[in-house]
């Protein structure tokens, strides 16, 4: 396979507040020692996500060369806790999308973040690794290197009102991203957020992770000339 990270990697996908599955996953990077990377949601829709946090808080603590990058899920979260204008509007798309977690929960949550870093400057737009681009959502497909560049550079707190803009943003980009295996020319995109469409077989110029779908966390192992994907359960 024509991938070549600077260095081997471990890229864990989404979460979804799944803590026990995450204690497995995070005894086998503990294990593999390599940079790991986190693709976005962390949290939502399981029973633990103030403890998955926590987890990743604590990891990153262990191991600072960890990257975070956010989710759709994160953005939701971090939005509805501002003072933005846009705080009402986060709050209610974060309940619907499996925030109510959170109701009578926002001081913890923000304990939590303060206690482990966690503030939205610490979580990435994406992260790169040679020609190995790892992102929560995607990226817009068959478009040049310059505008991929300039759409990853798409602000953190840029929050879509409606689906048409959801496509325009990093994080929840879905039908511009799966129109084909080779989003990217020379690049490999590893990715989350589209869990309907995971196989566990890496395609030949993008990898899906997120396993939501099995009721798992997916991981992928990247290294030079091969691209691994496990799921826990």
């Amino acid at each position: 396979m024509n991938i070549h990270p600077i260095e081997p990697l471990l890229v864990v996908g989404d979460i979804h507040g799944k803590y026990d599955i995450l204690c497995k996953v995070l005894d086998h990077a503990n294990n593999l020692n390599i940079k790991t990377i986190f693709s976005g949601d962390v949290i939502d829709r399981g029973p633990d996500s103030l403890k998955c946090l926590q987890a990743i808080g604590k990891f990153r603590k262990d191991h600072p060369n960890t990257e975070l990058c956010l989710g759709n899920h994160e953005q939701m979260m971090f939005l509805a806790l501002s003072d933005t204008g846009y705080k009402e509007y986060a709050n209610s798309i974060w309940l619907y999308n499996g925030g109510s977690w959170s109701i009578n929960n926002h001081d913890n949550i923000n304990q939590t973040l303060t206690e482990y870093n966690l503030g939205i400057d610490n979580w990435s737009n994406y992260y790169q690794s040679g020609d190995v681009i790892i992102v929560h959502g995607g990226i817009p497909y068959g478009i040049n290197k310059k505008s991929v560049y300039r759409f990853l550079k798409n602000s953190k707190t840029n929050i879509p009102l409606n689906d048409r803009e959801s496509e325009n943003h990093w994080a929840w980009i879905r039908s511009r991203f799966l129109m084909g295996d080779t989003p990217m020319k020379n690049h490999y995109i590893i990715h989350g957020h589209s869990a309907f469409e995971f196989t566990g077989t890496p395609k030949d110029g993008r990898c899906n992770i997120d396993a939501s779908h099995k009721r798992g966390i997916g991981i992928a192992l990247v290294e030079s000339g091969n691209i691994q994907v496990s799921v826990y359960n």
